[in-house]
């Protein structure tokens, strides 16, 4: 979600957004974008396609209110440490 066009067509349709991925996909910083939670919700939850989707982002996700529970049981966290000393 670092690129501003891909950002605006998930922000602006964003069942069309995740019904158009080609899965397997990686979506990184989709913290940017908490409403692409639910339609992921929906689309794993019709393909019951294990390790569909990779989501990466600077952010806990499950610390924004309308992602806390969208994914639930559909997820596993796994935190990484910085790859260099300097990164905080």
């Amino acid at each position: 979600m670092d690129d501003p066009m891909e950002l605006a067509a998930a922000r602006g349709d964003p069942k069309g957004y995740v019904e158009n991925l080609s899965l397997p996909a990686v979506l990184d910083e989709v913290q940017r974008t908490p409403e692409l939670f639910l339609p992921l919700k929906l689309r794993l939850d019709r393909e019951g396609r294990p390790k569909a989707l990779l989501l990466t982002g600077s952010a806990n996700v499950l610390l924004l209110p309308r992602v806390a529970d969208a994914l639930v049981g559909r997820m596993a966290v796994a935190r990484l440490l910085p790859l260099a000393q300097a990164e905080p």
